[in-house]
Parts: structure tokens; sequence; C-alpha cells
């Protein structure tokens, strides 16, 4: 899909699908109570595998060739670092609120997931802040969108 989306709707535009379905996706997880629902959010969970290659793009095509392998390195790093920490605080989660089946507090055993669509709307409010006007433009061809 990526090679067939991207060069249609852009880059912004492709990351932008692939957050907002990261989002659904996480949101859908974390509120099914069946198993179909789960299965449905297989589809935004799909498309939200555009995001990454598209920042990707957009971050490496404003940096010299001699500063690629500096971002490339630094991408490594920061998801390595997310997850080694990432169960940290989901397994805390999943514990906090399973915990508490049969008393007052809150049964949510998709709280991970939700804590997930959360960070998901952060990533997207930070993107929509540093993306300029000239990155939101549609691409005119195939050319104009680079993979």
């Amino acid at each position: 899909l990526i090679r067939v989306i991207i060069p249609k709707i852009g880059l912004f535009w492709a990351a932008l699908l692939g957050i907002g379905s990261n989002m659904v996706a996480f949101a859908g997880f974390g509120i099914a109570s069946s198993g179909w629902l789960v299965y449905a959010m297989g589809i935004p969970a799909a498309f939200a595998g555009l995001y990454q290659p598209s920042l990707n793009n957009m971050v490496s095509s404003r940096l010299t060739a001699s500063e690629q392998g500096e971002l490339q390195g630094a991408v490594g790093a920061i998801t390595g670092l997310s997850l080694m920490i990432g169960p940290l605080p989901m397994t805390y989660l999943f514990s906090k609120f399973t915990a508490t089946k049969g008393t007052d507090a809150l049964y949510l055993p998709g709280a991970p997931f939700i804590f997930g669509a959360v960070l998901s709307f952060i990533a997207l409010v930070i993107f929509l802040t540093v993306t300029t006007q000239s990155d939101r433009i549609f691409p005119t061809s195939v050319k104009d969108a680079e993979i």
C-alpha cells in the first residue's frame, strides 16, 4: 500500500492518515468487547503503517547527505528505547485496570490501548505543529511524492 498511497496523496497526507489510523485502531482495541471488533480494527491498524515511511522521507529530505546516517541512528535509538520502556507503563496500566474487577473501581483491560491512542493524539498534534504549509500540498504527479 505504501507505494500506491503515498504517490497519490503525498507524504504529509499519508503520515496524517497513518497517525489518525493508529489512533482509531488503538481506541478500537481498547474498547473492544467482542472478537469481531478486534478484527475490524485490523483495517485501520494496517493503514497505521503509512506514517513511519512518510515521516522518515519528510525528515530525511530536509537533511544533507552527510546527516542521513545521524538521522537513521537517532531514529533507531529512539525506537529501541521506546521498545524497552514502553512495556513498563503498559503492563502497569493493565494491572491497575484489571485488578479491580468486582469492586467500585473502573475495570478496563484495554487501558494500555487507550493510553496508546492518547499518545498517538499527542504525536498528531506535534506533527501538525511542526509541519509547514508547503508540506500539505497534494502531489500533482507521482514524481512529486518521492518514496
